[in-house]
């Protein structure tokens, strides 16, 4: 009967055991946003080459680039004449020109011919030089507008990590602040029972959990919409899991002298929609250009070559080698063509004064790109000294609290205040607490938008820390 009761003990404790590692191993595999821990987490430079590499927009421009690769190609080739050859065979019945003797005869021929032909422009108003330019700079506009979007989709994924890093901390700081109000109410709840404390201070302490329990819902709600936004960014697909890596270090690195004239000047020169501006004259440019030239006449030169070979069919023809013939019947010419535009309901000029506009439309609107580019440096470099001014009040906000904080809890621990009181004293930490995170991951994304305008792109940023 022992050794029974022994076995079945022993038996129980294994299956406890058992479960107790099961539901372990269940709690830590899955993270706050319901995200499994068990999935390698990724830090801000994965999240952002994964977007990079998975990118549909990214698809999508390198064929639009490799359409323009194609464009210059045959812009380049356009300077070489064109060339085509031809070949054809005709079988006839019935009366027909006897090809030797040049006389109606009643018979059955067969002919074929062999053409080679080819034509060039000797002069088209420079439309082939003015096409290669357009061509040229689309292909190169092509790039700058590559990484124009990779900047773009840089920065969209850099705003999405900090944001999902801030509610990963918010809601691990309304963690504790739950677990601390549930310690504070088994207290009360305690001192309630030996009547050292009043049913009213119960009950705020209970109102205080309630409180805490709907944060900490709403918190998580806002971690999960959060990683939404992170996985659209980077393309991620819904049906894979998705962890960031929360293990940062809470602090900045405050450097805050940023020359603004040396970025204004670095922008305009480095930054792609500066390029993309730039680029946009040089192709109206051309483009008017093209235009006016289109009132000088056109020159073109052309030449072939041809023979063929004819026979009669039926008895007592006697037609020539086939050689023979290929060699009598050559023939080739040589061609010179002038065309001249006389009148077009003048088309020609209203095309010039569109394509003029266009011109200037392009040089204005490269002038309005400098000055919103210098207005985007401003706003940049004061928003980061802005965001690294608000850090450190936060910090010094936080300190001060969290000394008011533990003079509260002895305070409260000693009755000499209410949990009410208690509880304002609380959300004012957490308060702190969250105003100090974002004022550091503003402060972060704000840097590296200032370092941008620097001329280092937000991937090399990354690559450098």
């Amino acid at each position: 009967m022992d050794t029974v009761k022994k076995t079945f003990f022993i038996l129980l404790i294994m299956i406890l055991g058992g479960a107790f590692s099961v539901a372990g191993k269940g709690a830590d595999s899955v993270s706050c946003a319901g995200q499994p821990e068990m999935t390698v987490k990724m830090d801000l430079k994965e999240c952002v080459d994964y977007a990079m590499e998975h990118s549909y927009k990214m698809m999508i421009q390198q064929l639009a680039n490799d359409d323009r690769r194609l464009d210059e190609r045959d812009a380049y080739l356009s300077f070489l004449p064109s060339i085509s050859a031809s070949i054809g065979g005709q079988a006839s019945f019935g009366r027909n020109i006897d090809p030797e003797t040049n006389i109606y005869t009643t018979t059955t021929s067969f002919s074929n011919s062999y053409g080679v032909s080819g034509g060039m422009y000797v002069f088209n108003g420079f439309k082939t030089v003015n096409n290669y330019k357009i061509a040229k700079t689309a292909r190169a506009l092509g790039y700058e507008e590559t990484q124009q979007l990779k900047d773009e989709i840089a920065l969209a994924v850099i705003q999405a990590y900090y944001n999902v890093l801030y509610n990963e901390k918010m809601l691990a700081l309304t963690r504790s602040q739950l677990e601390a109000s549930q310690a504070n109410l088994e207290l009360v709840t305690r001192e309630y029972e030996l009547g050292r404390k009043s049913l009213a201070d119960k009950s705020d302490i209970e109102a205080e959990v309630a409180e805490y329990s709907f944060n900490l819902i709403r918190q998580r709600n806002a971690l999960e919409s959060s990683y939404i936004t992170l996985r659209e960014s980077m393309q991620y697909p819904y049906s894979e899991p998705l962890a960031i890596d929360t293990e940062t270090e809470d602090d900045a690195s405050l450097k805050l002298i940023a020359d603004k004239e040396s970025i204004v000047s670095t922008a305009k020169d480095r930054l792609p929609a500066a390029r993309i501006a730039e680029y946009n004259i040089r192709t109206a440019k051309a483009s008017f250009n093209s235009a006016k030239w289109s009132l000088l006449p056109s020159i073109s030169l052309s030449g072939g070559y041809s023979t063929g070979y004819n026979a009669l069919a039926g008895a007592g023809s006697a037609n020539s080698p086939f050689w023979t013939q290929m060699k009598n019947l050559q023939g080739q010419y040589v061609g010179l063509s002038i065309s001249i535009p006389v009148f077009n309901g003048l088309y020609q000029q209203s095309e010039i004064g569109r394509k003029r506009n266009a011109y200037r439309k392009a040089k204005w609107e490269y002038e309005s790109k400098m000055l919103e580019i210098e207005s985007e440096v401003t706003r940049a470099i004061a928003d980061m000294e802005g965001a690294a001014e608000e850090w450190l009040s936060a910090q010094k906000r936080l300190d001060a609290r969290e000394i008011s904080h533990r003079q509260s809890e002895k305070r409260f621990a000693n009755g000499m205040i209410s949990a009410i009181e208690l509880q304002t004293n609380t959300n004012l930490l957490l308060e702190a607490q969250a105003t100090l995170l974002n004022a550091l991951y503003q402060y972060n994304i704000k840097s590296m938008v200032v370092k941008y305008y620097s001329g280092i792109p937000y991937a090399d940023q990354l690559n450098q820390e």
